[in-house]
């Protein structure tokens, strides 16, 4: 036999369990980005983090030829017999971004 009140508990109890729910669960965005007024071309200082490049602090200037969401490209310096390559580095390794004037 069917209570009269059982539509009403079943009612209550799905509204108090999405109450006790709580809000739904987000991602959190750490990933650290370039700053907005850090573009192609221009020289910048990074100061890496203690112990993510060398055994202490590192810091080095370079000019940035790419952007690409958190990580820059530093172009090649223009020595005769210097590295030749162009790393890539990721800002979330840099503590800070000093950009030098033109």
């Amino acid at each position: 036999m069917l209570n009269r009140f059982a539509p009403l508990w079943l009612i209550l109890g799905v509204v108090t369990g999405y109450a006790i729910a709580g809000p739904s669960v987000k991602a959190q965005d750490t990933a650290k980005r370039v700053p907005n007024a850090i573009n192609q071309g221009d020289t910048v200082s990074l100061l890496f983090a203690h112990g993510t490049i060398a055994s202490g602090e590192y810091s080095m200037t370079c000019t940035i030829t790419a952007v690409s969401d958190s990580w820059i490209r530093c172009g090649r310096p223009d020595t005769i017999g210097g590295p030749r390559e162009q790393p890539w580095y990721d800002v979330s390794r840099v503590v800070k971004i000093t950009k030098q004037e033109r």
